[in-house]
């Protein structure tokens, strides 16, 4: 309340050494409308420091560039690339899952080649293929590196071991469908040239040999349900027709086992070109020079703006180790009684 006593507050008086906004002057200077943020005094200190920051950045890129050189583990990438080949009797052969996966991917992307595509992909991708491929052919010291690294994993968590392995396995694979040429791209990197084209080839022939066991078996199944119904029937006209259908599948089941191209055309056979794949030495290196530039200037703008600071606080008589704006702890009779 007021001297006065007319039982209106008035506010308090700030307390010495608040901060009071109409005091400061980058404040001020921001809370005036349409007022921009000065920047030339950084970018004064940027250029100031712009040999340190350039001897920064070329550290930064040669240490970069020589550990991705001589130190990361480099990884070589092989390749195969397969055309998937229609099958025009598919909806008499295949399953009901298949014939309804066929149609739903040959309406939405145009043909079956495509849907043929999309499935083989999600065969070789599913943790059943995978990690049948891992087991028959004992590929988990290759996966996980080395026997010994094996052995650590399964010590630490047995329970997880395959799950880990099938997702380092995924990890190395990769499938592309070219929808201009109709080919699908099967790679897989590993340290070795050699290794990764054996893989890339495992994986050809073991989707060839599934492919092949699931159209056999679905074949015989169709070909005897035909053939018993051929017998209940008595209908000659409708029992020849069953007849001839079941021929059909076993037909199909006959060819499927001869051909090795049934199911798809191998474009090009598994290769490693023999070219680092994985890490680039260029990209690391232009990187590491513009985390040097980032780390320098920030450190540069950090240590420039406080001695300028000081400076500014030298000049007014401020000690330095006290704020600008902040009032001294000792009266002002206290100082002049002390001089």
């Amino acid at each position: 309340m007021d001297d006065s006593g007319n039982g209106h507050w008035r506010s308090a008086a700030p307390a010495p050494g608040l901060f009071e906004a109409s005091n400061s002057g980058w404040w001020s200077q921001l809370s005036e409308p349409g007022a921009a943020l000065d920047i030339s005094q950084p970018i004064a200190m940027l250029k100031h420091r712009r040999r340190l920051i350039f001897a920064w950045a070329f550290v930064f890129a040669l240490a970069a560039g020589l550990m991705t050189k001589f130190v990361l583990t480099k990884w070589y990438r092989a390749f195969a690339v397969i055309s998937p080949t229609p099958q025009e009797d598919l909806s008499q052969s295949a399953g009901m899952y298949d014939v309804g996966m066929q149609m739903m991917l040959g309406d939405l992307m145009g043909s079956g080649a495509v849907a043929l595509a999309q499935k083989y992909t999600l065969i070789v991708k599913s943790y059943e293929f995978t990690m049948d491929l891992v087991d028959r052919y004992a590929l988990a010291p290759r996966v996980w590196g080395s026997k010994q690294k094996l052995e650590e994993a399964a010590t630490q968590n047995p329970q997880t071991l395959r799950w880990r392995t099938y997702k380092l396995m995924l990890g190395r694979f990769n499938s592309e469908y070219d929808y201009k040429s109709g080919s699908l791209s099967l790679s897989f990197i590993d340290p070795e040239p050699a290794q990764a084209k054996r893989i890339v080839g495992l994986y050809v022939d073991s989707l060839r040999s599934k492919l092949r066991e699931e159209a056999v078996h679905k074949a015989s199944v169709i070909a005897a349900s035909l053939q018993a119904q051929a017998v209940k029937t008595s209908d000659p006209l409708l029992q020849s027709r069953l007849y001839q259908l079941a021929a059909q599948q076993l037909q199909r089941q006959i060819i499927a086992q001869a051909q090795s191209d049934f199911f798809f055309s191998l474009v090009d056979p598994p290769v490693a070109p023999g070219v680092i794949y994985s890490p680039s030495a260029k990209l690391n290196a232009l990187l590491g020079a513009i985390v040097g530039a980032i780390l320098c200037s920030v450190l540069v703008l950090a240590y420039d703006s406080r001695r300028a600071r000081r400076a500014k606080r030298r000049e007014a008589g401020v000690p330095t180790t006290q704020r600008q704006d902040e009032p001294s702890s000792r009266p002002a009779g206290a100082a002049l009684g002390a001089r």
